[in-house]
């Protein structure tokens, strides 16, 4: 039988309706968790430390709104290394994808402008390479992203929507998910 945790295991305590809990990563040393929240358009991005039982905002945007669609999927997240979040969102209408240091507290702005929408998006074991799923021109496809330079590669280039791109550990490699009929 499940039980549930006890009250000093209970990491977030939801007490608002409209407020949804997303993107929920865990650094390679577990001893952090960063999450997101967002209620009707306004975002936060916040950092558990287990160790400290601290919690840290990272940041925050969007617009809170009424009666129209919000995209409770944005931000993205997902840790770079055990000090470095990288952050996928939207500031001023554009896409962005940064990164933050908890130690130091420097980021770094990439902006996406090419892109109308990222899914989801993973660093390689250095940090150096961001993969991501992105949609340019309503095609959906598979983009490597320097974060040293400014370059952008496309992996995938075809009418087939490709998702959910990850780095194989140790590797260069990339996997994803894919609606195509056949393995290519």
């Amino acid at each position: 039988d499940y039980q549930g945790p006890s009250n000093d295991q209970v990491v977030i305590e939801k007490k608002n309706s409209n407020l949804k809990y997303k993107n929920v990563r865990i650094n390679p040393s577990a001893n952090r968790i960063a999450y997101s929240n967002n209620e009707l358009g306004r975002y936060k991005i916040y950092v558990y430390d287990m160790e400290k039982e601290e919690q840290i905002t990272i940041a925050g945007g969007g617009t809170r709104v009424k009666g129209q669609r919000v995209d409770y999927d944005m931000p993205l997240l997902d840790w770079v290394d055990d000090e470095t979040l990288g952050m996928v969102y939207f500031k001023r209408g554009f896409l962005y994808l940064s990164t933050y240091n908890l130690e130091t507290r420097e980021s770094v702005d990439k902006p996406l402008t090419r892109f109308n929408k990222v899914e989801a998006f993973s660093f390689n074991d250095n940090g150096r390479l961001a993969v991501l799923s992105g949609e340019i021109d309503g095609n959906s496809d598979i983009y490597l992203i320097s974060m040293r330079r400014n370059a952008i590669r496309r992996i995938t280039d075809d009418i087939y929507d490709d998702e959910d791109p990850i780095f194989i550990p140790g590797t260069a490699s990339v996997i994803f998910s894919s609606n195509r009929p056949a393995d290519s």
